[in-house]
């Protein structure tokens, strides 16, 4: 008998919606002009080196 009240009236669902997740932060620019030019530094030693 409960069940079948249960089903007739179910529980007021909470409308509430969770808080919306806040917008990550834009991630800082990597840093390409400082990781270029040690490639290359490394194949001119390699070059020095042969």
């Amino acid at each position: 008998m409960a069940s079948k009240r249960i089903l007739k009236e179910p529980p007021p669902t909470p409308k509430k919606s969770p808080p919306p997740t806040p917008p990550t932060p834009p991630t800082p620019p990597t840093p390409a002009p400082t990781t270029t030019p040690t490639p290359s530094v490394k194949l001119h030693r390699v070059n020095e080196a042969t």
